[in-house]
């Protein structure tokens, strides 16, 4: 039985300068808030030397949750 097409799935994790612009932040806030390991940071993982945020994360973080 084949896979169902998906169109346009939103990507599980984003790049740095894509969870800045979902946030309406710099990039460089987040660089910074990462280095001062600020505690209410959004949440952030890396995947072999790539820093990424999880969407759903971000979504949650933003929402104050």
């Amino acid at each position: 039985m084949p896979t169902p097409a998906v169109n346009n799935p939103a990507p599980a994790f984003l790049t740095e300068k894509q969870a800045a612009a979902l946030l309406s932040l710099s990039a460089e806030t987040l660089r910074t808030w990462r280095a001062r390991r600020r505690p209410n940071a959004p949440p952030f993982v890396r995947l072999g030397g790539a820093i990424r945020y999880p969407a759903e994360g971000l979504l949650r973080w933003a929402a104050g949750e």
